[in-house]
């Protein structure tokens, strides 16, 4: 997979922008922006265990801690507040499936892409209404504030748009019955209603977009 095989080509890349930025002594930990919060397949809490962080992010971020000899240390902030939180200082870097639009740019730097991903539109097994983008037209249609799925609703006009934080939460909204679809990043889409025999993805999935990790300005 494409995307797989971006996943590592950013740590040397990155390990020269961090190396030599004028930041603290390499003993004082590097804050890593993340929210856990419905965070998987990036980063994300161990249901039996709330003290274990796993996710390709997760491993990532422990490369980086590896190769630059400095300890990463993970601070909860809100999916939409990440790039907002670096211009506070309150994190050096925000790495959380961010994707790399020029919205995003406006806020941050941006290393190389780490990975490729897709939008996935993913319905009701039942419901037969929606075999295309346009047909989320007119229809109840969950989804995440500030991503690139949220601005390509936006662009399709005419989408009654219900915004989550909570993953989960969503997919079992649309199971439910209470949303008519939920338009978000394959990867996540994969990981939480891949399985459920009460959902149906609708392929192909759309698009192609880039995630990197963002970095404050100057």
């Amino acid at each position: 997979m494409k995307g797989r095989r971006l996943l590592w080509v950013w740590v040397l890349a990155l390990w020269g922008a961090l190396a030599g930025a004028s930041w603290a002594a390499p003993t004082t930990p590097l804050r890593w922006g993340v929210d856990l919060e419905g965070g998987a397949p990036y980063a994300f809490t161990m249901p039996e265990d709330a003290s274990r962080v796993v996710g390709f992010e997760q491993d990532l971020a422990d490369a980086l801690a590896k190769h630059l000899n400095r300890p990463v240390e993970r601070v909860q902030v809100n999916w939409d507040s990440l790039i907002p939180a670096l211009g506070r200082n309150t994190i050096d870097f925000a790495m959380n499936g961010i994707e790399l639009t020029d919205e995003h740019k406006r806020g941050a730097l941006f290393t190389r892409p780490y990975y490729v991903y897709q939008q996935q539109i993913v319905v009701r097994a039942d419901d037969a209404r929606i075999q295309v983008f346009e047909d989320l037209r007119g229809k109840r249609v969950g989804t995440l504030t500030g991503s690139a799925a949220h601005r390509m609703l936006e662009q399709l006009g005419g989408v009654d748009m219900k915004f989550y934080s909570d993953m989960y939460a969503i997919y079992q909204d649309l199971a439910m019955g209470r949303l008519e679809g939920v338009f978000l990043d394959r990867p996540m889409a994969v990981y939480y209603a891949k399985e459920n025999p009460k959902l149906r993805f609708v392929e192909p999935p759309l698009g192609e977009g880039y995630y990197a990790i963002a970095l404050r300005k100057g």
